[in-house]
This record gives C-alpha cells, sequence and structure tokens, in this order.
C-alpha cells in the first residue's frame, strides 16, 4: 500500500472518531463537517495532481460528496441500524482513497517529518516520530484508530444483532414498572456506555502489546478486567455480553497489531 493511500486513509478514520460517542443518527451539519474535514486534510497532505486525469479526480470528489450525502439520509431512516450504516461508509471512503491513492492520479503524500522535527525539541514522542519512517507512522496510526472506533461498531453491531446489548430504560416505561426496575435499567444503559470506552481502552493497550511483542502483559489486561467485573458476571446475560465483548476485542486489536508489525518488518 502507498504512502498516500495510508496517509488518506488516517484522514479518513480520524475525521470519523467522534461517532465513537455518537449514538443517534448524525444531524447535516455533522456529515459536512465530516466531509469538510476529510477535503481539508486531504488537500493538505497530498500533492502532485495529474492535470490529464484532474477530471477523473474531480468525479471522486463528488462521489465522496454525494456519499456524504446519501450516509446522511440513511441514518435519518434507518435508526436502529446506525452500526452497520457507518462501517459501510467507512468502506466506501476506503474504497475511494483506494483509488485516488493510485499511480494514475499523480498525486503523492507530503513528507510532514521536517514538521515533527521542529516540533520535537520540547516532545520527546515526537522526536522519535521524526525519526521513523512516514510509512511506519502511517501505518501505526491507522491500526490504532481502527482499533479505536471501527472495531468498536463492529462489537456493538454484533452484541445488539446477537440481543445482548443491556436495555436501557425508556420514557414511556415510567408508568407501567417499579421505579426499582427502572433504576436496573438506566443502570444497564449506562453500563453500556462505560464498556465502550472501557472496550476503546481495553484494545489500544492490546494493539500496543502486540506491537511490542509484550504477549505475556495480555493475560493482565485481561485479568484485571474480568477481576472489576467479577460479581456482575455472575448475571448470565451480562456474562455473554461481557464475554463476547472481550473476545472480540482481543481478536481485533491482536489482528491489527500483528499486520501493523508484519507491514513495519517487511
Amino acid at each position: 500500500m502507498s504512502i498516500l493511500a495510508l496517509a488518506l486513509m488516517v484522514v479518513t478514520l480520524l475525521s470519523r472518531l467522534p461517532l465513537l460517542l455518537l449514538d443517534r443518527p448524525i444531524k447535516g451539519r455533522e456529515a459536512i463537517l465530516s466531509w469538510a474535514l476529510q477535503v481539508v486534510m486531504a488537500l493538505a497532505i497530498a500533492k502532485g495532481i495529474n492535470l490529464n486525469m484532474a477530471w477523473l479526480v474531480g468525479v471522486l470528489a463528488a462521489s465522496h460528496a454525494a456519499l456524504h450525502w446519501l450516509w446522511w439520509r440513511r441514518e435519518q431512516r434507518r435508526k436502529a441500524d446506525l452500526q452497520r450504516l457507518r462501517m459501510a461508509m467507512t468502506l466506501g471512503l476506503i474504497f475511494l482513497v483506494t483509488i485516488l491513492a493510485s499511480p494514475w492520479s499523480g498525486l503523492v503524500a507530503r513528507d510532514h517529518r521536517p514538521w515533527l522535527s521542529v516540533w520535537s525539541t520540547g516532545f520527546a514522542p515526537l522526536a522519535l516520530a521524526a525519526k521513523a519512517s512516514w510509512s511506519s507512522i502511517l501505518a501505526v496510526m491507522t491500526g490504532l484508530l481502527l482499533c479505536m472506533n471501527e472495531a468498536n461498531a463492529l462489537i456493538r453491531w454484533v452484541i445488539e444483532r446477537m440481543s445482548l446489548r443491556p436495555k436501557g430504560a425508556h420514557p414511556e416505561d415510567a408508568e407501567t414498572l417499579p421505579k426499582k426496575r427502572i433504576l436496573e435499567l438506566e443502570h444497564a444503559e449506562v453500563e453500556y456506555k462505560r464498556g465502550r470506552l472501557i472496550g476503546v481502552l481495553e484494545r489500544v493497550i492490546i494493539f500496543a502489546l502486540v506491537l511490542g511483542s509484550q504477549y505475556a502483559a495480555l493475560a493482565f489486561v485481561l485479568t484485571a478486567k474480568t477481576m472489576a467485573r467479577f460479581k456482575s458476571l455472575e448475571d448470565r446475560d451480562f456474562a455473554e455480553y461481557f464475554l463476547l465483548g472481550t473476545l472480540m476485542s482481543v481478536v481485533l486489536a491482536g489482528a491489527a497489531g500483528l499486520i501493523v508489525k508484519r507491514f513495519l518488518q517487511g
């Protein structure tokens, strides 16, 4: 995969990161902001367009805008299937990125390591990044972003499809259910949102450990998470939800770490 394709993929995944905490359909201005952010960042990254193929780049740009409009329209109509729509949108954007980054476009990625060198004097991690190859930096960022939002969307979609999501309370339940039951349902909804953030941190840690070949430390991470939820595991429904989410997190983050590690070694 070319450096430009990796750079544009990072731009795409970064612009979609706010969806991590968005459980409602996206608003029109949010879709426009996502589109504009991708365009601006892509212009900052890419250079050297082939003038003979400028018309095709224009077609891809129009397709990019149309895809965002279609995504917004579909989310308003299919509010119960947001995660699948968002995963499909990500795949569509990556497909456009792959075409745009093909050699025929003449586009190449700018090297931002000189900028990192300027700012690295006051921040050590930037100094390490400035010494690494641009492709290595982009590959690690791609894997990390995939572990955060896209893996989260896949896990939540599977959990909801299997009806393992903890049921939250609804306003219409107030008159028909006991107060204790309503509190339990509200707690279940809070637990679901809390589990999302815990899962993100879990995948980031697993990705970093696999990338660093620290496989023995994975057992510590999983043990710590299990101990924190030990009493809740007595509830079978919660236990199934917990185990499915945890196992999918481990598999997805581990796979991302191994793929990026193989890329860096190759």
